[in-house]
């Protein structure tokens, strides 16, 4: 029986240069999730590890997100807890949350998020705040303003989409491409206020 613990014989083959950069931890937690060779306390202590001597290096959160939203392992009260934590404590702050749920829907909800991700959206809009008080771009905006239409805020929706105008970028869209954007902004500028929008 293999002890617990980092003693992985594929830890322990790399030059010392080499396990103490921060990609050998996302390439890692990438590795056993494919070859499924740790338990979940083990590989649980490897991420740990990696966020605690490399907290501003984003791959290991995301990597670490898709352990929790592939479909052998979801876990998505294991990623509230997760993004919630990052939010709290990562060098990043608050906006943290937003990188990780953003990543999710990416790699896995495209578009259904706050359906079946269990993102919150009080969370996600004050974690996208931060995350443009940090890092104002279109890219950032964009993607706010992507969540605020599948999230159904109309009004933070119009707002970001206003001050967009022709510089929404697409690529920050996890889902809908072009169809989706024309539909959201339809959707964010009528009469009357209505429900959210779905892909």
């Amino acid at each position: 029986m293999r002890k617990s613990g980092f003693a992985h014989p594929t830890r322990l083959e790399a030059p010392a240069a080499v396990r103490n950069t921060p990609w050998w931890y996302s390439s890692l937690i990438n590795i056993e999730r494919l070859a499924t060779s740790d338990t979940a306390q083990e590989h649980s202590a490897m991420v740990a590890e990696g966020l605690r001597r490399h907290p501003a290096y984003y791959p290991i959160f995301f990597e670490h997100t898709v352990d929790l939203t592939s479909k052998a392992g979801a876990d998505t009260a294991a990623l509230a807890q997760f993004a919630k934590q990052a939010g709290n404590s990562a060098q990043d702050g608050q906006s943290m949350y937003a990188r990780i749920y953003w990543y999710a829907d990416w790699s896995q909800y495209r578009g259904r998020l706050f359906i079946d991700g269990k993102a919150e959206w009080p969370l996600m809009r004050a974690a996208f705040d931060d995350l443009l008080r940090r890092y104002p771009s279109d890219w950032n905006k964009s993607g706010y303003a992507y969540f605020a239409c599948v999230a159904g805020d109309q009004a933070v929706a119009r707002r970001l989409l206003a001050e967009l105008g022709p510089r929404v970028s697409l690529d920050a869209w996890s889902a809908g491409g072009q169809s989706y954007l024309k539909k959201c902004q339809r959707w964010a500028n009528p009469a009357e206020k209505q429900d959210g929008i779905t892909l």
